[in-house]
């Protein structure tokens, strides 16, 4: 106490809120022994870091381990502030996951966090605390020990300033069973009233904040799930319309070939008129002929009754000679048309 009291202007509530201000980010609901160490110097964008949109200036600090908080857990269901927190420190210096931390680890810790020195009486308390038989530096404690002391120191921690002034009137600080001094100066403020406000208006940002944090984990997911849908059927319309290109190019290439059988088609109705205007001519030649035929047997059969009998055998030698002649002439000329 002696050394708190040269220090002057550093009050317990300075210290209180320097301690507050380095809790670990990922904290939910709180209870109400940590209710008057959360000062209202606390800023809630350092308690949840990850949804700050205009972060304050901090000291460096070493590396705080967060412990993660299962998902499904409801509000309901979390842990207290107090708890996250022992649970977040207990982490941090368990970085072996052995169940187990070394003493000097754990003071080395909080003087690192809360920015006290070794000589700070609140921490040697807690030294005297969790290594009652003097180990030194190989001292250790379990998870259930830490849990314990720890729980203790806090609430020793919080019963007020009244205990400053018994602490300064003792020679020897008393200890109680569980090894911890009843005299320790209070990480609260001095006057706790003005500050209740001010510390449930930042559990109730913190809840709201928690609320807030889900919801949009639970729409994120869902609009996941609603682009995972929309590649689906973007690969169904890639395939369809893979599938229609196919279909086009064989539609093209069949009406190509319907074009040419058309083009082959129109020649051979060309060929067909032509052929046509041949026979009707063809034709018209072998009516000709076959009337120039008939007019020559009547010439025969007139020169056989005028020459007589004895005449008609070469008379009508004569005739067929013609009749042969002017066939082979009809003939000649339906050779001609046709070529």
């Amino acid at each position: 106490m002696s050394e708190r009291r040269g220090a002057g202007p550093k009050t317990s509530r300075e210290r209180g809120a320097q301690t507050c201000e380095k809790v670990p980010s990922n904290l939910g609901n709180s209870s109400h022994r940590l209710s008057r160490p959360l000062s209202a110097s606390m800023d809630v964008r350092q308690i949840q870091g990850a949804h700050s949109q205009t972060p304050r200036p901090a000291s460096p600090t070493p590396e705080i381990v967060l412990w993660d908080q299962p998902e499904d857990w409801g509000l309901g269901a979390t842990l207290s502030l107090e708890e996250q927190v022992l649970n977040s420190t207990f982490e941090a210096c368990d970085s072996e996951k052995k169940g187990v931390v070394a003493v000097g680890q754990v003071l080395a810790y909080l003087e690192a966090v809360t920015g006290r020195s070794p000589q700070d009486s609140d921490l040697c308390s807690l030294a005297q605390a969790l290594d009652p038989s003097g180990e030194g530096p190989t001292a250790i404690v379990n998870r259930a020990t830490f849990f314990s002391i720890m729980q203790d120191w806090i609430a020793t921690c919080q019963l007020g300033p009244g205990l400053e002034l018994e602490e300064e009137a003792a020679v020897e600080p008393s200890l109680q069973p569980s090894g911890i001094p009843a005299q320790l100066e209070s990480y609260g403020d001095e006057e706790p009233g003005p500050e209740l406000p001010a510390t449930a208006e930042l559990l109730s940002n913190l809840e709201e904040l928690e609320l807030s944090n889900r919801r949009l984990a639970g729409e994120n997911a869902k609009l996941q799930r609603s682009v995972e849908t929309a590649d689906e059927g973007a690969a169904r319309l890639g395939e369809e319309l893979a599938s229609l290109r196919k279909q086009l190019r064989s539609s093209q290439q069949a009406l190509q070939f319907a074009k040419a059988v058309d083009e082959e088609l129109e020649d051979m109705k060309s060929l067909a008129k032509s052929l046509e205007e041949k026979n009707r001519s063809l034709v018209a030649q072998a009516r000709q002929t076959e009337r120039e035929q008939q007019q020559l047997v009547a010439e025969v059969e007139t020169l056989q009754e005028e020459v007589g009998l004895g005449g008609e055998r070469g008379l009508w030698a004569g005739a067929q000679g013609a009749a042969g002649a002017s066939r082979g002439r009809a003939a000649l000329n339906i050779l001609r048309l046709h070529d």
